[in-house]
């Protein structure tokens, strides 16, 4: 018999998402439509709902969502004849918004692109992949295994601190497991298949939640015309701090005419792009 399992409370809440290798938006995402009913009394709303629980994280009139955690969602828009129902509120299920279309004057489009859209956190290439819970079980010998896996469904590490260091670029989910269960932390440890562990929580006394989605991209080396060359107290114009692919930063040291030396142009933060250097 399956023992009483504790239940882990995250305030970092993961959200279900299914294995893929696309990642459709990061972090935000913008939906518009056009030709909807705009007599008076009539509302033009977006709604925002999580793929896994179809629960409503958020209602809108910008059609702009951007949400606390990567995930797959539904995007939808509805107009309808004001009041609001009170099904059209955050925290209620969407097929309440559903029923209600059926029998009120109330239309209903989407969700975008048919299906769910996957949104990703995204994260330079040799940045670290980095979460964190709190609230989990700790009596006992239980711990907290944060498990990364790849797109291919195959645990690639296992760890507790929830920092993962030097994967490439690809796109990455994690999961928390919180368990005292040995047989459970051995078959994580062997790194096969994910689909196992939540195979594992009908007859071993375990909790687990997420994925996280991340996706590591390519960094970008910023491009500089040649510069030079310059006699020893010649003039020399300030460098560019624009790359010519667009990146933003900063050159150090300060330009000196008197000798030959290697100027070093630091991005600033947020782009992806890694410093470089010109002489």
């Amino acid at each position: 018999m399956k023992r009483l399992k504790y239940i882990v409370i995250a305030l970092l809440t993961f959200i279900s998402y299914s294995l893929s290798a696309q990642c459709d938006y990061y972090l935000t995402v913008t939906v518009s439509t056009s030709g909807y009913h705009t007599g008076v009394g009539y509302v033009q709303e977006y709604v925002f709902v999580d793929d896994a629980s179809g629960i409503i994280m958020e209602v809108n009139t910008t059609g702009t969502f951007t949400p606390t955690n990567s995930g797959l969602y539904r995007i939808y828009a509805v107009n309808y004849l004001a009041p609001a129902p009170a099904a059209l509120s955050v925290g209620s299920l969407w097929t309440g918004v559903e029923t209600y279309a059926a029998s009120n004057c109330m239309d209903i489009l989407g969700p975008y692109t048919g299906a769910a859209v996957s949104i990703c956190e995204e994260i330079c290439e040799l940045d670290d992949i980095v979460v964190s819970t709190s609230g989990y079980h700790t009596g006992g010998s239980f711990q907290q295994t944060y498990v990364l896996v790849n797109d291919s469904g195959t645990i690639l590490e296992t760890n507790t601190s929830g920092t993962f260091t030097g994967y490439p670029v690809g796109v990455y989910l994690v999961y928390a497991v919180n368990t005292e269960e040995t047989d459970v932390l051995n078959e994580m440890s062997d790194l096969g298949a994910w689909a196992d562990i939540p195979a594992m929580n009908a007859t071993y006394c375990m909790d687990y939640i997420g994925p996280l989605a991340f996706e590591i991209v390519s960094s970008i080396t910023p491009l500089f015309d040649p510069v030079g060359p310059y006699c020893e107290g010649d003039a020399i114009p300030a460098l560019s701090t624009t790359s010519l692919n667009g990146i933003t930063g900063s050159w150090a040291p300060a330009i000196d005419n008197t000798t030959t030396t290697l100027y070093t142009f630091t991005p600033d933060a947020g782009q992806c792009a890694i410093p470089t250097d010109l002489t």
